[in-house]
This record gives C-alpha cells, structure tokens and sequence, in this order.
C-alpha cells in the first residue's frame, strides 16, 4: 500500500507502559496519507477485564493487539499491515473506522 515514513505515539514514548499498555499511534506514509490507529497489549487488555470485574474486552476503536508497545515491535506490526493494498485485513480496519455510528 505504502511505505511508512512515521509510526509515531500520540503520547511520548516514556508515557507509554511497554508490557501492559495502550496507546493512540498515527502512521503517516511517504506519500502522505496517514492514518490513526489503537493498539494495546494483551496484557492490557486482560488488566482492563479483571480491573473491570469483566470476562470480556471490548474497545472502540477495536485495538492492534501487540505482545509489546514499542518501536520496533509496532515498525514491524505496521509494515506488515500496509505491505499490500490487497491486506484484507487492512481494508477490514479501515472500513471499520470509516464506518459512521448510529445509535438505536
């Protein structure tokens, strides 16, 4: 789809919790377009669920599940992502959050 220019937190790194964090990252190509993402750790996402007394996590919108919150980890997350414009899942991700909501 692109190559990846920037993968930057909307936080500084040093806010970020590596092992059990979640974090806003915007991801601009060199051609321009950007593109926001949410991405949490597992780890978040089970602390989020007992601190919650739940069995369950949902978050909007949906997170990039990573095993660790840093650079590399997400350069390789995200390269992989927008390696293609054929990415299935990329094309899911992004008309999920073009999506408008509607309330019943």
């Amino acid at each position: 789809m692109g190559e990846i220019k920037e993968i930057l937190p909307v936080v500084p790194w040093s806010h970020v919790d590596p092992e059990n964090g979640s974090v806003g990252i915007d991801v601009e190509l060199q051609d321009g377009r950007q593109f926001s993402f949410s991405v949490a750790t597992a780890n978040n996402a089970v602390a989020s669920m007992n601190r919650n007394h739940e069995p369950y996590f949902v978050s909007l919108p949906p997170p990039i599940i990573v095993k660790r919150l840093d650079p590399e980890t997400l350069r390789t997350a995200f390269e992989s992502l927008f390696a293609s414009e054929d990415n299935p899942m990329l094309r899911r991700y992004l008309m999920q959050m073009q999506r408008p909501r509607t309330h019943a």
